[in-house]
């Protein structure tokens, strides 16, 4: 078996096929799905099922390939470049070859691949009202909540809501990837993903007159950073190696940034 690298600089980009895949499947994104990271599905989901949900690599669950780069994404209105959004189809690959960015250097391919299996650790991101309360009745008023990598939340209150205790009930059964909870005779609504990157936001297009404070970002490690790769052990990294079969083939540096060139076969 080859143990050295070629170190020559290659046209290498997270998520970029060499050659033709050998398998190419597809799945509805839960949260946002960076091109080139490993992927994961729930282990109660069957094998065959077509489409399943997917997310960027979670333990506990099942890995189900990595996402492949789409770079006709990029020429969607509203898209970002580089990701898959919220709910949408990814493609990702399950057997064949592919090119994956690293946090460091594949000098040697008897190194073992290693995937950012744990949470991001840091901060949440949240944002509090700023009123006095009780307000004007939102009954029939809309709330509309923005939070990264997931589409818009509507909350429609319903019945006379004039109190935070009244609101919060009406918030937490309405809205997906956060809480909402009262400090301090406030609302404080939080998201459920922490690190670098996490946002939460009032969205204009609501009706709501409750009034909002500046959102606080979350802080931390890179949220996005789970399913990411490298090619030595460290804290919150998983042996992918020793639970599938995938391999290194190549490496690379190039302009500054290290790639992996994966060979997986699942």
């Amino acid at each position: 078996m080859q143990t050295s690298v070629n170190n020559v600089p290659l046209q290498a980009y997270d998520g970029k096929l060499h050659e033709r895949a050998i398998e190419c499947l597809s799945g509805v994104c839960d949260g946002v799905v960076p091109f080139g990271k490993a992927l994961t599905r729930s282990a109660t989901v069957g094998i065959g099922e077509v489409n399943p949900t997917v997310r960027t690599y979670t333990s506990g669950e099942i890995f189900a390939g990595i996402a492949v780069a789409d770079p006709t994404l990029e020429t969607i209105a509203g898209a970002t470049a580089g990701q898959y959004s919220d709910e949408s189809s990814v493609m990702r690959l399950t057997k064949g070859k592919i090119w994956v960015k690293t946090a460091d250097a594949v000098d040697s391919l008897a190194k073992s691949v290693f995937v950012k299996s744990s949470e991001p650790s840091g901060t949440a991101a949240s944002v509090t009202d700023n009123d006095t309360w009780p307000v004007a009745d939102q009954d029939t008023l809309t709330l509309v909540v923005s939070i990264t990598g997931h589409a818009n939340q509507t909350v429609l209150f319903a019945g006379a809501t004039t109190t935070a205790a009244a609101a919060l009930p009406q918030i937490n059964a309405q809205l997906d990837y956060c809480s909402a909870a009262i400090v301090g005779g406030h609302l404080v609504i939080t998201t459920d993903e922490t690190g670098a990157g996490i946002t939460i936001a009032i969205a204009v297009t609501g009706t709501s007159t409750i009034t909002w404070g500046t959102p606080v970002a979350g802080t931390g490690d890179a949220a996005t950073s789970l399913g990411s790769f490298r090619a030595t052990t460290t804290t919150g990294y998983t042996d992918l190696g020793a639970l599938v079969d995938v391999e290194w083939v190549a490496g690379a540096t190039i302009g500054g940034s290290y790639f992996g060139l994966l060979k997986i076969n699942v």
